[in-house]
């Protein structure tokens, strides 16, 4: 074939002259698009700020500075533990949600709340029906029927009695009178509360004036270690019971059946606990 000596690029044959073919010029390849997969929009990632994510930051809450105080009274008298009265009202029980919690089986979940009022004033509200709030005389006081006294670790009830009680008439059969001890006219008389809610020991309270202590009395508890020798008188003044402390060393407490003032020096007996109440 012709043109087989001819060198590439001359359009001739070298040799015969004829005109040689012309191969059709090779295309370069071209590169192919990439495929592009679409991305989902939940899949694509947001665009990172650059503003830095703040810290959180706990502003401090500020406190009511208290406006009184329940200091503790230990066994032996002394103070123990001091505790803050703040806000409008306090309450006090063995409800993990209370505000003053103790661990004692005589408190109910929320037994009492002290109030502040006024202006350095401040009141105790009774809540528990069972055990119910103490509070130490600090004068003599007249007693209402059916009264509960705490008398060193005696829970008495005062009752007055009624006329047929008081002035029983004697025993006759057939013409003949019953013999016994003489009679003599009675106002009221003091039980002991036990544990179980039962009544033991009624005593009746007969003349001006009846003394109850460890030792010495018209109503003697022996076996009582927190009793004075005297600790304290019933008095039947003008139709009335009147309760009096005789300076005994632990007090007279009169269950509270009302909400009720408290005063600076104040001692609340509330379940086992003893406090003694204080303004700032």
């Amino acid at each position: 074939m012709c043109g087989g000596e001819t060198p590439g690029g001359f359009s001739f044959c070298q040799r015969c002259g004829k005109p040689l073919e012309q191969d059709p010029p090779a295309q370069a390849a071209m590169p192919s698009a990439p495929v592009r997969t679409p991305v989902p929009v939940a899949a694509q990632s947001a665009p990172q700020s650059r503003t830095p994510t703040p810290k959180s930051v706990r502003i401090p809450v500020a406190t009511e500075p208290p406006w009184a105080f329940l200091v503790s009274v230990n066994r032996d008298g002394s103070d123990g533990a001091v505790h803050e009265l703040c806000g409008d009202y306090v309450e006090l029980g063995n409800s993990a949600s209370i505000g003053l919690r103790f661990d004692d089986p005589y408190l109910a979940g929320c037994h009492a709340r002290i109030e502040r009022v006024g202006a350095g004033g401040a009141r105790i509200i009774p809540l528990d029906r069972l055990n119910g709030v103490f509070r130490r005389l600090r004068q003599d006081t007249n007693l209402e029927d059916g009264a509960i006294v705490l008398i060193g670790r005696e829970l008495l009830r005062f009752d007055l009695l009624l006329s047929s009680e008081s002035q029983p008439k004697q025993l006759t059969q057939h013409g003949v009178s019953l013999f016994g001890s003489p009679m003599q006219e009675a106002w009221g008389r003091i039980s002991q509360v036990l544990p179980s809610g039962g009544i033991r020991d009624v005593r009746h309270l007969y003349g001006e004036e009846m003394v109850i202590g460890r030792e010495e009395g018209d109503v003697v508890f022996g076996d009582d270690e927190f009793l004075s020798r005297r600790h304290a008188a019933l008095r039947w003044q003008h139709g009335q019971c009147v309760l009096g402390d005789l300076g005994s060393s632990n007090g007279t407490f009169l269950r509270l059946t009302e909400p009720a003032n408290l005063s600076e020096g104040d001692f609340l007996r509330i379940g086992d606990q003893m406090f003694r109440y204080k303004p700032h």
